[in-house]
C-alpha cells in the first residue's frame, strides 16, 4: 500500500506542488488582510478561495490520478501484484481521503489564524469549509465507481451532471427560499445564523456521516464493477 501512495505521489508531484502553492498563497493571503486590518470582505473573498479553490483542484487530479492507471500494461500488471485489483482500488480512495484531509486541515487552521487575529471583526466559517470538504466526498464517492467501470472521460461527464444539478438546487432555492440573509448589512454574520438556526441545522449535522457512509459504500461497489483488463485495445 505504501509503495502505490508513492507512486501516485510521484505521478501527481507536479500538480501536488502546485495546489500546495496556491493553498499557501490564498491562505497567506487571508492572514496577511486580518493582520494588516484591511477591509473584511476582502478576507471573506480570500477565506472562501482558501476554501473552494482547492477542492476544485484536487477535482481535476483525480481524474489524472485515475488516468494514469488506465494504460492497458498497468491493469495487467496491478491485477498480478500481491496487493491485487482491491488493493489497488483501495489506495486511490486513500489517497484521495488523504487529499482532502490535508485540505481541509489547511482550512481549518487558516480560520482559527484569522480569526484569532480580526477577533470581533470576523466570525469563523470553519462550518463552510466542512461542508465543502463533504460536497466534495459525497461526489467523489458517485464519480468513482464510474470512473473504475466506463474511464475518466465518463467519470468526469458524471462529475460535471452532479455540479450541474447542485447549482440548479442553488438557483431554486434562491429564486423561492429564503434568502434575506443576502439583504444585511454583514451578510456573512447573518448567513452563519441562518445555517445555526434554520431547519438546514440537522441536514448539516447528518450529512459528514451520510458522505463517509458514501465513501465506504462507494469502495466496495467499485471493486464489485472493476472492468479489468481490455485486451481489445
Amino acid at each position: 500500500m505504501k509503495g502505490l501512495l508513492y507512486k501516485d505521489f510521484f505521478l501527481l508531484r507536479s500538480s501536488l506542488i502546485f495546489m500546495g502553492v496556491f493553498q499557501l498563497l490564498v491562505s497567506g493571503g487571508a492572514i496577511l488582510t486580518a493582520v494588516l486590518g484591511l477591509e473584511w470582505e476582502l478576507t471573506v473573498i480570500l477565506l472562501t478561495a482558501c476554501y473552494y479553490l482547492p477542492f476544485l483542484i484536487l477535482t481535476i487530479l483525480t481524474q489524472q490520478l485515475f488516468l494514469y492507471d488506465e494504460k492497458r500494461s498497468w491493469r495487467s500488471f496491478a491485477g498480478s501484484t500481491p496487493a491485487s485489483i482491491k488493493g489497488q482500488i483501495l489506495e486511490k480512495y486513500y489517497m484521495i481521503l488523504l487529499l482532502n484531509i490535508l485540505l481541509l486541515f489547511c482550512c481549518f487552521l487558516t480560520d482559527v489564524v484569522v480569526v484569532a487575529i480580526a477577533k470581533d471583526m470576523m466570525i469563523s466559517m470553519s462550518i463552510i469549509a466542512m461542508l465543502i470538504f463533504c460536497v466534495q466526498m459525497f461526489f467523489q464517492a458517485i464519480e468513482i465507481p464510474f470512473v473504475i467501470r466506463f474511464g475518466t472521460a465518463v467519470g468526469g461527464s458524471v462529475k460535471g451532471a452532479l455540479l450541474a444539478c447542485l447549482l440548479f438546487i442553488v438557483i431554486c432555492y434562491g429564486l423561492f427560499g429564503n434568502i434575506s440573509f443576502l439583504f444585511e448589512q454583514d451578510v456573512l454574520t447573518a448567513f452563519m445564523e441562518w445555517i445555526r438556526k434554520g431547519n438546514v441545522m440537522w441536514i448539516l449535522a447528518a450529512f459528514p456521516y451520510v458522505a463517509v457512509a458514501a465513501y465506504y459504500l462507494s469502495y466496495r461497489i467499485s471493486v464489485k464493477i472493476y472492468k479489468g483488463v481490455d485486451y481489445s485495445e
